[in-house]
């Protein structure tokens, strides 16, 4: 009885050891996904995401177990032609989030601007809320300029989804190539 139960905690043991090596082994490069390519930039969408137009306007990007609920966490990818030297980055993000680029108004509106390098050049991280319809949502916009075209990476949820699809999103926007 005593052997019988030594050899039924070997094989529980042995197969929990295997398990965590087969775990272990996968790595981020594992992560299903499909090779997105729009004018001027791919990514990697994760197969855990669906692609749907609105209004034929625009293409966004949601999780797949929230196609009933997509609109509540979302994000999208477009771009703006500038002139290199004629429009500042500053002043297409003051008109996309409605306010004065200044220490002032982005603090009376709780809005938080940081810049990071990118393999691109200086990057802008806009967080902010917004009420959009009836819903509050959470905004995470980076802009990125290169050769003139400026590029918007937005992620909007409401509270409730944003944490929850937080690092896939930042996955997803982190292997753009533009």
């Amino acid at each position: 009885m005593k052997k019988t139960l030594n050899s039924f905690f070997a094989i529980i043991l042995l197969s929990f050891i295997v398990q965590h090596n087969l775990f272990a082994q996968s790595s981020k490069e594992d992560i299903a996904y499909s090779e997105i390519e729009k004018e001027g930039y791919t990514f990697k969408l994760l197969d855990s995401w669906f692609t749907y137009e609105h209004m034929n306007l625009f293409t966004y990007y949601a999780p797949k177990n929230k196609r009933g609920r997509r609109s509540k966490v979302h994000f999208q990818i477009f771009r703006v032609d500038a002139p290199p030297n004629t429009v500042s980055i500053e002043d297409i993000i003051s008109h996309s989030i409605g306010t004065k680029y200044n220490e002032e108004e982005l603090k009376r509106n709780k809005i938080v601007i940081h810049t990071t390098d990118s393999k691109y050049g200086k990057a802008y991280i806009v967080q902010r809320t917004a009420k959009i319809g009836t819903d509050v949502y959470n905004i995470l916009t980076q802009y990125h300029k290169v050769n003139g075209i400026v590029y918007f990476l937005e992620y909007e949820a409401i509270p409730k989804f944003y944490n929850k699809h937080l690092k896939e999103v930042q996955y997803m926007f982190g292997s753009i190539t533009f």
